[in-house]
């Protein structure tokens, strides 16, 4: 009867070693196998700080362009705050009277605004707006009227964000809110400046 390979241990013909030695011998083996698939420890931690920097980037890219945003709109509101002046410069030599309907409102307006070019461009917009095609639109229903025939000064929109092509607003929807991510600028006739939303019900007067 032959013996063992491993421990000399009496066993069948048929087979090369005995029951103790076999067993051992596939529990050393699934063992290496088993630590053959396991990944290491640096593997996990790589993949772990890989998500963790995802996770980062995702939480952090909403503030950081909110952050970069808020310049442009302080910029925008100080624009449109010195075009309502602009206007009421303008209008105190005409009579009280908004510019002409229908006239290229900007370039009319240009020598009021100390011939400052820049204050018709919106940062947000690319900044290529100038006196003959700015980055606002004026409210037509306001042009060529009297200040005196404006009832609301406080709720009527002088000028606002827009891509409108002949730089004027026939109606809310030439507002341009989404310029500044989720809302625009407007001046008022009465010279305050503020942040929109949402569209106002109307434009006035």
């Amino acid at each position: 009867m032959p013996n063992c390979e491993r421990c000399g241990a009496e066993i069948a013909d048929e087979v090369r070693a005995c029951a103790r030695c076999a067993e051992a011998r596939i529990t050393g083996l699934d063992t290496a196998f088993t630590a053959a698939r396991r990944p290491s420890r640096a593997v996990l931690s790589l993949v772990l700080g890989l998500c963790a920097l995802l996770v980062g980037v995702l939480v952090l890219l909403p503030v950081y362009t909110r952050a970069k945003e808020t310049p442009r709109v302080n910029t925008c509101l100080n624009h449109q705050r010195q075009l309502a002046l602009a206007f009421s410069i303008y209008m105190a030599d005409n009579n009280e009277t908004y510019p002409p309907a229908n006239s290229d409102w900007a370039v009319i307006l240009l020598p009021y605004a100390g011939g400052k070019a820049a204050l018709f461009q919106c940062p947000s917009a690319g900044g290529q707006g100038d006196r003959g095609v700015p980055d606002y639109g004026a409210n037509p229903g306001v042009l060529g009227t009297s200040a005196f025939d404006i009832t609301y000064p406080d709720r009527t929109i002088l000028t606002g964000d827009s891509t409108s092509a002949d730089c004027l607003l026939h109606g809310t929807a030439d507002l341009d809110l989404r310029r500044h991510r989720h809302g625009g600028v407007v001046a008022r006739v009465d010279g305050s400046v503020l942040f929109l939303t949402s569209p106002p019900a109307a434009l006035g007067p």
